[in-house]
């Protein structure tokens, strides 16, 4: 009886996730949507084109020698690969929303300034990432 509160607050939590995927807008659809996690052919053209920044910056997010952020965190479009989300992060469910450019490149390039104990690697002070590639996922983060 004790534990009806806390498996109600974990329900009404799932439920709000749920709803909050089921909502999010997708900015922009056709081949690598914006607001979702790019295909390998939209990867392929859009590093070999170059113009399409949004979904450069998803490639490099997904790549697991790149970010690679799907192996803590979950985002649209993974739920239709064979990859499995990661769940000790926060979910990019309308990031874009809840943080600046500059709040997100401040997560990307050192996290530990912000927070000394968490796990998420830093991106850019260990050069797993260039300033670039941070950027370019930048760029697709904010359409999330």
């Amino acid at each position: 009886m004790r534990n009806i509160p806390k498996i109600l607050a974990g329900a009404s939590a799932a439920v709000a996730l749920i709803v909050g995927l089921a909502l999010s807008p997708t900015v922009y659809a056709g081949a690598g949507a914006k607001g979702e996690m790019p295909s390998k052919k939209a990867c392929a053209a859009a590093m070999k084109d170059g113009s399409d920044k949004v979904t450069m910056g998803g490639c490099i997010a997904t790549d697991r020698k790149g970010g690679n952020c799907h192996a803590c965190h979950f985002f649209k479009g993974l739920e239709t690969t064979r990859l499995q989300a990661g769940n000790i992060a926060p979910p990019f469910v309308q990031i874009g929303s809840r943080y600046s450019k500059e709040q997100l490149k401040e997560r990307l390039y050192d996290p530990t300034k912000l927070n000394p104990n968490t796990s998420m690697p830093p991106y850019g002070k260990h050069k797993i990432l260039s300033g670039k590639e941070i950027d370019l996922v930048i760029d697709w983060l904010v359409t999330l």
